[in-house]
């Protein structure tokens, strides 16, 4: 009966190991797939919005000194959510009048409209991915906060948000929880970057 008890006290402990295994390896790859995943999405979509602005603006050949400010402008469209009108859409006549007033010069290359069309196509989809991104961080975060009896702990463990997790903004890169916490900043009207310093909207 002793031998019988012992066998199966060994099995079970064997069995048990092999879960305890199984799941402290899920959890590590999910958890990096997860960080990994939400980093490239985030910098893919930066990305993007920078050779969007740069396609622009290498098209109109124009000095550095006003390539600075119409790309500030650009920024302020899209990223920032300035010049809205009703429903949050672009109001073009404003955002024109805007670049009008600081490129007057610019009027001869007829290109007041063409810059419009391309800030309310880049709103749309800079709408859009900021709506995936916040779902695969809901997605994450739900990961993290459930699942079995262990999860939680192997979670802690491996310290998830980790390393793994990271988001640039200008020079500086953050990496782990403050990553989380800049990339879940909903952005909406004043500047993105001050938005994820302070973690502070302004007004339309």
């Amino acid at each position: 009966m002793t031998r019988v008890v012992a066998l199966a006290l060994t099995v079970l402990v064997f069995v048990t190991s092999v879960w305890v295994a199984g799941e402290y390896k899920q959890t590590r790859n999910e958890g990096r797939e997860f960080e990994l995943g939400l980093t490239a999405y985030n910098k893919e979509s930066m990305s993007e919005y920078d050779q969007g602005r740069s396609t622009v603006l290498d098209g109109l050949k124009i000095g550095d000194d006003k390539r600075k400010g119409l790309e500030a402008l650009l920024r302020a469209g899209i990223e920032e959510r300035k010049f809205a009108g009703a429903g949050g859409a672009l109001d073009r006549n404003a955002f024109i009048s805007a670049v009008k007033e600081a490129y007057p010069d610019l009027a001869q290359l007829g290109i007041y409209d063409k810059i419009a069309d391309y800030v309310v196509e880049m709103r749309k989809k800079f709408a859009t991915n900021q709506t995936h991104l916040a779902l695969e961080i809901k997605k994450y975060n739900t990961w993290r906060t459930t699942g079995g009896l262990f999860h939680p702990f192997f979670v802690k463990l491996f310290g998830f948000p980790s390393k793994s997790l990271e988001i640039k903004i200008g020079a500086t890169t953050f990496t782990g929880e403050e990553a989380l916490q800049r990339m879940s900043t909903v952005i909406m009207s004043s500047g993105s970057k001050k938005i994820f310093e302070t973690g502070e909207d302004q007004p339309l």
